[in-house]
């Protein structure tokens, strides 16, 4: 699962959801860490959306194969 992990969200707990696997990123990682609302959800949905095409374009290959 990812996450998008804003001001709210300790750094802690980004590394602790990375130990259980999971695609998680701190804004402060990213020098986002002033970045209004209205664009972090931006920044996610981007990100929601991207991940989606790319689960697409391998369901299609594979069923090409």
């Amino acid at each position: 699962m990812k996450f998008l992990a804003d001001m709210g969200i300790s750094p802690d707990t980004v590394v602790w959801l990375r130990s259980l696997s999971h695609d998680a990123v701190h804004l402060h990682e990213q020098g986002l860490d002033r970045l209004p609302d209205s664009e972090i959800l931006i920044k996610a949905t981007q990100g929601a959306l991207k991940q989606e095409q790319t689960k697409r374009r391998k369901g299609d290959h594979e069923r090409r194969s």
